[in-house]
């Protein structure tokens, strides 16, 4: 039996306005449709633009508040 490996559950969280939990959902290895409803946008399981630019700006052990620009 093959794994679906776990990255192919990725996805952008899409709350849902009435109960915050997340909308996405993904195919697991049998091909079936898998919801994720995580009230977690820091889910290891979110692809999050703001926490890959914070994951990039990881200095000595410490998370950067530094808000630099490429243009720096």
């Amino acid at each position: 039996m093959s794994v679906t490996p776990w990255t192919a559950a990725i996805h952008t969280f899409d709350p849902d306005p009435e109960t915050g939990k997340c909308r996405g959902s993904w195919m697991n290895d049998r091909y079936q449709r898998v919801n994720c409803l995580s009230s977690q946008r820091s889910s290891i399981l979110h692809d999050d633009p703001e926490a890959d630019h914070r994951e990039r700006h990881w200095h000595d052990g410490g998370d950067c508040m530094c808000f630099e620009s490429d243009d720096d």
